[in-house]
């Protein structure tokens, strides 16, 4: 760090060259365009030579001319500090402004180009936002006068303590530092600010006593608590009432002790309850030698409620909100009180809150008209506030609009109790003159209820219906007001079956939308139409009873009228026509609600037991299964029959023959039988191919149909390409029915001379030999591509592609694989054109051979086999004929083991083996070959020749 006189030499030599620069600038400014000419200097001197950032400083100056003069802070070309007239003399006032430390100079300069300067030095300074406050109070510190981006550390009341903070000031030598106020006691302390090469400045701060609230307002009674800061260490604390300054007189509501650094929190301190409204002081002092005391003001509301509405009739829901009670007592809501001292039970409590406020409700009771009162009360303090409430009639009517005539039911609340009331029409201001229409008298509840009146003759519009009661003075009254309508409507049918169509008209409605229900306006809507006065409109009438209903129109402004529909019985069967056995509903209509329905077959009127029985719904419809019996072809009558209401309704059914076919699809060559019902008893049947009228040529089968119109036939499916086709049952009597059969390609596969059969009697084919593929009902003439597939049809491998001909047949060569083991797989034909797929599955079977087969014997020969199971214990046993079991004969030969293709191959010496002591003589021998792996599967055979 340079020493005080090196510093201070460099601010000399700056000031010497800022002098130069002045002068050369004057020198080298002109009046105008024309000749430069030097101007004349002028003297400058300042009230002090050093200071602060924002200090006020006075500046005298002379030798300048008669004009305006600025003032400037470095530099001609900065803002100007301050502008005032020069009569060769001038003074002027500026504040220092924001600057690094060190030496700065003060420019005057006048209009004419007079110029002069003073050096002013600025040194480091500190201020606060406040000079005193409370322990965590935030405050702000702002250091002044620094040197462009030196760090500047702040302390709070030691240079040598941890530090507040540290901040790099900016290009003009400020430093800001927010920070909170710590934890300490009440008195003086200072705030630091250091520089590592422009040293430390300070600013005093006070800390003084505070205390805060956690609730500013309350009722009488109500809890706060309070806190402190700043006080005297480890002394006695004490809260008292309406003080505003020490020393406090009267007890004190709360005391505890402060910390180590002055403080305390969560002192609960209950409000006197018997202070009124108003704001008071509450004041906290301790008690040391030298007292240190602060105040917070709490304000004590008024006991006060407040309600909503203010009137309606009895059951009127009532919002009670009160402040002014004492904190957390329960608050009592009674009825028609008016003084402190209410009785009865309470229609609703509520608990106050820490500030005395609470919010309840109530309900008004069956009351009579007039002015009340609801009353809350403290049921600890007593204190007591009342809001007024007026109860009004009110009378209600429903309907509310109809024709001259209509019935209306009026209720009405809010009566005096006992008296009469009567009911007049055309009235809405009492008294009422006529007509009118009841009279009735109030419950003990002021309440009427269920009385009919009807609505006399009166003009189309509103017609008010008014309850006066009886009293002398201050008599009740309540109206609502009816409708009157000029509705109707019409039926172009007044009876029919459920789903009937009819005609709906309408006169006198508004020009809105109108609805159509069925029996009530509560049902769901049957039809929304638009009426302009009148309307026209088609219905079918929905499900219902038996009996007369109402069809309702009403529109959108309540206009309403209604006609009388009465539905009768009727049948409904789900199919006009079927075969024996088939299933089929009879759907009855009209009937009762909920009784027992009886279906019987083939009867019109008296038909002894039911054959079948249903249950209606409440809308009076029954639907009942039943399955055709076995009948001729023909028509038959079902009626169904009320067991309560006695309703009839039927319908016919016509019973028709019909064919099937089982199976129902496979390919060309494919054996069916064919089942006709329902022809005519005896009767010949023809059964043709494709064809489903005018059936000619040569039948696929014929048939003669039993005494109940049923036949059975075998048919064989003619050479065709894939598709669906009809088969059609021609009776002799003129009966006919159709089935389909869906003809689907079909694959066989057998092998070139016949397949080998083995002691199980599985029939396949063996490796590696020639096979035929044969495949039917393909597209015509298309090629077929034929594979051999592994794990069902998924990895196959192609083997040859068939051309089928004009029929979609063919035939096609294939050699069966090498080396695969015994297993069933999967032969698949795909066509080309068409991409029909037909699969068949064979079986490979083993097969063996001896090499040579012929020699004598001691001959070495090689006996190889394939088809056997993978991996698997493979028997050779000699002289064994086929269909022999050769059990217990010790023919064993040898045992060996077939590969993972099932494949093996064995060296051998004729004879075979110890067991046959005789050289065999010369003939033919056979060899079996079985797979000795449960179960036993597969087995071959081959012969030797011993010469």
């Amino acid at each position: 760090m340079a020493s005080d006189g090196s510093r201070g030499r460099f601010n000399s030599l700056r000031a010497r060259f800022q002098l130069c620069f002045v002068a050369a600038l004057v020198l080298a400014t002109g009046l105008g365009t024309g000749t430069r000419l030097a101007y004349a200097g002028g003297t400058v001197s300042l009230s002090i030579s050093s200071g602060t950032v924002g200090q006020a400083v006075t500046v005298t100056g002379s030798g300048f001319g008669n004009s305006a003069l600025s003032v400037y802070w470095d530099s001609t070309s900065s803002s100007i500090l301050t502008t005032v007239w020069a009569n060769k003399t001038f003074t002027a006032r500026i504040t220092i402004p924001q600057a690094t430390g060190g030496n700065h100079i003060v420019i005057a300069r006048d209009a004419s180009g007079n110029l002069g300067q003073a050096t002013f030095t600025v040194v480091p300074g500190l201020g606060l936002q406040a000079s005193s406050g409370t322990q965590g109070s935030t405050n702000t510190a702002t250091a002044t006068g620094y040197a462009s981006g030196e760090s500047v550390a702040f302390y709070w009341n030691s240079a040598s303590s941890l530090p507040l903070g540290t901040v790099t000031a900016s290009t003009r030598g400020q430093a800001s530092l927010s920070f909170k106020v710590p934890t300490v006691g009440a008195g003086p302390y200072t705030v630091y600010a250091v520089g590592p090469g422009s040293g430390q400045t300070a600013a005093p701060f006070n800390l003084v006593p505070g205390v805060t609230l956690s609730g500013a307002s309350g009722g009488p009674g109500s809890t706060t608590t309070v806190s402190g800061s700043g006080f005297t260490a480890n002394q006695n604390v004490s809260i008292y009432w309406n003080c505003s300054s020490a020393p406090c007189g009267g007890s004190p509501l709360a005391s505890t002790t402060t910390d180590g650094s002055g403080g305390f929190s969560g002192l609960s301190v209950v409000i006197p309850t018997t202070v009124s409204a108003g704001t008071y002081p509450l004041g906290a002092l301790d008690s040391a030698s030298t007292p240190t005391f602060a105040s917070k003001t709490f304000t004590v509301q008024p006991t006060a409620i407040s309600i909503a509405p203010s009137n309606g009739p009895p059951g009127t829901t009532v919002k009670v909100t009160g402040s002014g009670f004492d904190a957390g007592e329960l608050v009592n809501l009674y009825w028609n009180c008016t003084a402190g001292s209410c009785s009865g039970t309470p229609l609703d409590s509520e608990s106050a809150s820490a500030t005395g406020t609470f919010t309840g409700s109530i309900t008004v009771p069956g009351a009579t008209n007039g002015s009340f009162s609801v009353g809350a009360q403290g049921g600890t303090s007593g204190l007591f506030a009342a809001a007024p409430f007026t109860v009004n009639p009110v009378l209600t009517i429903s309907p509310t609009k109809g024709n001259p005539g209509t019935s209306v039911t009026v209720s009405g609340v809010g009566y005096v109790p006992g008296e009469t009331v009567s009911i007049y029409g055309g009235c809405k201001v009492a008294p009422c003159s006529g007509p009118l229409l009841a009279a009735t008298s109030a419950d003990t509840a002021g309440n009427i209820s269920g009385v009919s009146i009807t609505i006399p003759s009166a003009g189309v519009g509103t017609y008010p219906i008014a309850g006066q009661g009886a009293a002398a003075t201050n008599p009740s009254f309540a109206f609502a007001n009816f409708t009157v309508t000029n509705v109707a409507i019409t039926l172009n049918s007044s009876s029919g079956p459920v789903g009937q169509t009819v005609t709906v008209s309408g006169t006198g409605f508004a020009n809105a939308s109108l609805s159509l229900y069925w029996d009530s306006t509560s049902s769901g809507v049957l039809k929304t139409v638009w009426a302009n006065n009148t309307f026209s409109t088609t219905l079918a009438i929905p499900q219902g009873a038996g009996g007369t209903h109402a069809v309702i129109a009403r529109d959108t402004t309540g206009n309403q009228a209604q006609a009388s529909f009465t539905v009768t019985p009727s049948g409904v069967l789900q199919s006009g026509s079927a075969g024996q056995g088939a299933s089929d509903v009879f759907t009855a209509y009209g009937f009762g609600a909920n009784e027992t329905v009886d279906l019987y077959w083939n009867c019109s009127n008296t038909c002894g037991s039911p054959t079948w029985t249903g249950t209606s719904n409440a809308s009076g419809t029954a639907r009942i299964g039943f399955t055709v019996p076995t009948v001729l072809a023909g028509t038959y009558t079902l009626l169904a029959t009320g067991e309560t209401s006695g309703e009839q309704a039927s319908a016919t059914l016509t019973v028709v023959p019909t064919l099937a076919i089982s199976p129902g699809s496979g390919g060309s060559g494919t054996t069916a039988t064919v089942t006709g019902k329902a022809y005519s008893s005896g009767e010949n049947v023809n059964l043709y191919w494709n064809c489903v009228t005018s059936c000619t040529g040569t039948p696929l089968a014929s048939a003669q149909a039993d005494g109940n119109g049923a036949f059975t036939a075998a048919v064989t499916i003619p050479p065709t390409t894939y598709a669906t086709y009809p088969i059609t049952g021609v009776g002799s009597a003129g009966s006919a029915a159709s089935t389909n059969f869906k003809v689907v390609p079909a694959l066989s596969i057998a092998q070139v001379g016949g397949p080998p059969v083995n002691l199980y009697g599985i029939v396949g084919v063996q490796p590696g030999q020639a096979a035929t593929v044969s495949g039917v009902s393909y597209a015509p003439n298309e090629n077929v591509d034929i594979s051999w597939c592994t794990g069902g049809s998924v990895n196959c491998t192609w083997l040859a592609t068939g051309a089928a001909d004009s029929s979609g047949s063919f035939t096609a060569s294939v050699t069966v694989p090498s080396n695969i083991p015994n297993a069933t797989y999967v032969v698949k034909g795909v066509g080309q054109a068409s991409s029909q797929t037909a699969t068949t599955s064979i079986t490979v079977l083993p097969i063996a051979t001896v090499t040579p087969n012929s020699g004598p014997a001691g001959s070495s020969v090689t006996i190889s086999g394939q088809g056997y199971g993978a991996n698997h214990w493979v028997q050779i046993v000699w002289d064994c004929p086929i269909g022999v079991s050769c059990a217990g004969q010790g023919t064993i030969w040898i045992d060996t083991n077939s590969d993972a293709t099932g494949s093996f191959s064995y060296t051998a010496t004729i004879p075979p083996n110890s067991v046959v002591t005789t050289t065999p003589s010369p003939g033919v021998y056979w060899l079996r070959v079985k797979d000795h792996t449960f179960p036993f599967q597969t087995e071959a055979w081959t012969n030797f020749t011993v010469q």
